[in-house]
């Protein structure tokens, strides 16, 4: 059984949903029964409001290293989809102690338990961007001092899953640019449709990668029927700047 973490967020329903159309026997772990309403809402406007009840849904507290455990009950493979996202300066030091916690539990009941295969989705916020080359590849490095406090507790969480893949854990690791996809959750890049239907005074200069939330679930399909153990990826659709991908939410 394929264990997603995160399932009730915009990219972990999506690794739920493209395992669940696949036939594959999937549990969605969620922390907040509320938040279960925008996956709900997504599924149904794609056409696939069935599809939810055929998902085993468990909901966990990961910062709990007992309750992670036991939500993994049955599971051969696990999707590490959840993070706490924020860049306001007040969740910081929440973030750079739960993100790497959430992963400490995870990878630690995983091998405990046996999983045959982990994949670990981490960001293009972990690594770091060389001005003398600006196009990021996986062989950039992670020079911890450079990034966000969003980008370090993720490092930290990462740096958390390759240790438990040196200890014996099958594990590779996604790193996704900024992913887009429905506006039916209340935070990450799903709010920027709607902040930029209510106006923008400015868009922040510069460009960034960009890609669909729905590929990058196919990516994790794919990575799960031929596992790239030891592997990390960048998942990328388009590099584009704020200003151009911005006009287009604008525009519908």
């Amino acid at each position: 059984m394929i264990v997603v973490t995160g399932a009730s967020g915009m990219l972990g329903s999506h690794i739920v949903l493209a395992a669940a159309l696949a036939q594959k026997p999937v549990c969605g772990l969620y922390r907040s029964a509320s938040a279960l309403n925008s996956v709900q809402m997504s599924w149904a406007a794609q056409g696939h409001a069935e599809v939810f009840d055929q998902v085993i849904w468990r909901q966990v507290d990961l910062l709990d290293a007992l309750d992670t455990a036991e939500a993994l009950d049955g599971a051969t493979q696990v999707v590490h989809a959840a993070a706490i996202v924020s860049f306001r300066k007040k969740d910081a030091a929440y973030m750079l102690r739960a993100n790497p916690q959430m992963s400490e539990n995870l990878w630690l009941a995983a091998l405990d338990q046996g999983v045959r295969f982990g994949l670990h989705i981490s960001s293009i916020a972990t690594l770091s961007v060389d001005l003398r080359e600006p196009v990021v590849t996986e062989a950039n490095e992670s020079k911890r001092d450079t990034l966000s406090a969003y980008g370090k507790s993720k490092l930290d969480a990462e740096l958390v899953a390759w240790r438990y893949h040196e200890e014996g854990l099958p594990l590779a690791v996604f790193h996704p640019s900024v992913i887009l996809g429905p506006p039916a959750w209340p935070d990450g890049s799903s709010l920027f449709p709607k902040t930029i239907s209510r106006g923008l005074p400015l868009v922040s200069p510069g460009a960034t990668g960009w890609v669909d939330v729905r590929d990058v679930a196919e990516s994790a399909l794919k990575a799960l029927e031929l596992p790239p153990v030891g592997e990390r990826f960048i998942l990328n659709g388009a590099n584009a700047s704020f200003k151009s991908v911005f006009s287009l939410l604008a525009a519908g």
